[in-house]
């Protein structure tokens, strides 16, 4: 489990900084001061800043179940293509594959912090860098869309790749079987959960 403290320790570190260097309060002014007074986005941003802790809960409890969830996904796939390794082994190549999410985190800081000068919450939210959401103008894609396009990025292939390899040291196969493995798992469990955030989009934000 120290490799999970590692990766959620990085996670958080990055985490306040973007909330804290990033979404600072001159764009929640920005952007909701056609929509509420300053009286209000003072009181949302005093808000933030006491229950900021249950942010970073959430974020801890997520990503355990996230990571749990794709070592049983991997650990049935295993099964399917013959192979046997326990849960334990197969939720530690998770975990570490997952650091090269961390990367992504590390640029959309730089990129506010020191390059990009006027931006919007929608900005912030919606950037991703080396994903297909790059090819579209700023603010033509629907919220439905957002996601699935933010998904399709240069990164979420490598995270491929790293799980096969790790797979491959686990079960003793080559790197090609193990990503096999992966495609036949992981990546049709991923589109299941893209369809269902899509669903929960159109039901509750059809706009």
């Amino acid at each position: 489990m120290h490799l999970f403290a590692v990766i959620t320790i990085f996670t958080l570190i990055l985490a306040f900084l973007i909330q804290h260097f990033v979404l600072i309060k001159n764009v929640y002014y920005q952007d909701l001061g056609s929509q509420m007074s300053l009286e209000q986005i003072d009181r949302l941003l005093d808000a933030q800043n006491k229950y900021q802790y249950l942010g970073y809960i959430i974020i801890v409890l997520f990503n355990l179940v996230k990571y749990s969830l794709i070592a049983i996904v991997i650990q049935m796939g295993t099964f399917l293509w013959g192979g046997a390794a326990r849960f334990g082994q197969i939720f530690k190549v998770v975990v570490i594959s997952e650091f090269v999410f961390i990367i992504p985190l590390i640029i959309k800081l730089i990129f506010f912090y020191f390059f990009k000068i006027n931006y919007s919450l929608q900005d912030v939210q919606s950037f991703y860098p080396l994903s297909f959401l790059s090819f579209f103008p700023e603010h033509s894609v629907s919220n439905l869309w957002l996601y699935p396009l933010q998904l399709l990025n240069v990164f979420e292939v490598a995270y491929w790749f790293v799980l096969a390899y790790g797979i491959s040291k686990l079960l003793g196969r080559n790197v090609d079987r193990s990503l096999k493995i992966v495609v036949s798992s992981y990546i049709p469990a991923l589109v299941l959960w893209v369809v269902f955030l899509m669903f929960l989009t159109v039901t509750f934000n059809p706009s």
